[in-house]
């Protein structure tokens, strides 16, 4: 199982919003060490390398690596219903057919 919580999305939105016009499609390789995504555009000019530390996560829960590829359009899309102060927690099952994204406010909760 893995499970990532951010206190605030609104690093997690910025992250993706700065690579959605470059890349289309990434995977998302998360181990117990973090997450990391590398991936490169479509004309093979420019590559994304990104770590995020299980550091940078409120809490981090990972019990074996896993591969997550999604496709980064549809990842802003859902980032969209986020206020930047609410918390965000990704969460899947060890063997990962979906991606599942918790968004909690001093308001409501909703999830995705």
């Amino acid at each position: 199982m893995f499970e990532a919580r951010l206190e605030e999305c609104s690093l997690f939105r910025k992250i993706i919003d700065s690579i959605k016009d470059l890349v289309k499609m990434v995977n998302i390789e998360v181990n117990t060490k973090g997450l990391s995504i590398q991936a490169m555009d479509s004309c093979h000019v420019a590559l994304v390398s990104l770590l995020i530390k299980e550091k940078a996560f409120s809490s981090f829960t990972c019990h074996k690596p896993l591969t997550l590829g999604l496709t980064i359009e549809n990842v802003a899309k859902i980032l969209k219903i986020a206020d930047n102060d609410d918390s965000m927690t990704l969460q899947c099952e060890d063997e990962p057919n979906s991606l599942k994204f918790r968004f909690e406010s001093r308001r409501t909760k909703y999830a995705m």
